[in-house]
């Protein structure tokens, strides 16, 4: 029961990533979980870059960004604007 509990916690992830056309492999969000970092919010919020045409931001970029900003209270869209931010601040 806990090891099918926590093959949907790595594949439900996964398939949403894989439906909304953005790639991000099951050992990647394996590695993600064990940082103990959220899964779900860091592909919706590449979803949602990718939705606004930002193609040349990597899942690396995002988790980077949250990793910097982990202590404010964060969604996908506010976490987006920041790696937004982050990336033309780079440039």
């Amino acid at each position: 029961m806990i090891s099918l509990s926590f093959l949907f916690r790595i594949l439900l992830p996964w398939r949403r990533a894989l439906l909304c056309h953005t790639h991000v492999s099951i050992l990647h969000i394996i590695a993600i979980r064990l940082r103990g970092h959220p899964p779900e919010l860091l592909i919706d919020t590449l979803v949602k870059l990718r939705m606004n045409d930002r193609t040349d931001i990597s899942m690396q970029q995002v988790e980077r960004c949250y990793i910097k900003n982990r202590q404010a209270n964060l969604d996908a869209s506010t976490l987006a604007a920041l790696v937004e931010q982050e990336v033309q601040g780079g440039k």
